[in-house]
């Protein structure tokens, strides 16, 4: 699950990229429009992604693009959306995806699942 935490880099960090292009791209244009109303809303973009990117690529993106895991010692292929325990011992009564599965008891979120076939332990994040 590495590839998650470089996935949500890439789409954080890619969208970031984007909304500072954006926000240029306005800032050239209303100088060269001399528009006051496009001078000040060129910053919005990139200061809602500031925001809120963080939280929408984790809690939006990430579970709708990573739909299975992987062992890394035998291959053996999980699906992200189980019903999930906590080393706390709460055991989640529904379905839940991985990265969105948080400890009502003790606000923990999952760091590592263990493989069922041959034991190895697989780190989420």
């Amino acid at each position: 699950m590495r590839v998650a935490r470089r996935m949500f880099w890439r789409m954080y960090g890619g969208g970031l990229v984007v909304t500072f292009v954006v926000f240029v791209v306005l800032l050239w244009y209303s100088e060269r429009t001399d528009s006051p109303a496009l001078h000040e809303a060129s910053g919005y973009p990139f200061a809602v992604w500031l925001l809120v990117g963080w939280w929408f690529t984790n809690r939006v993106l990430l579970p709708l693009l990573i739909r299975s895991i992987r062992c890394p010692h035998c291959g053996e292929e999980y699906e992200c959306v189980a019903q999930w325990r906590c080393s706390c011992g709460y055991q989640d009564h529904r379905e839940r995806h991985l990265l969105r599965f948080k400890c009502p008891m003790c606000k923990k979120r999952l760091g590592w699942t263990e493989c069922l076939r041959c034991r190895t332990t697989i780190l989420i994040r």
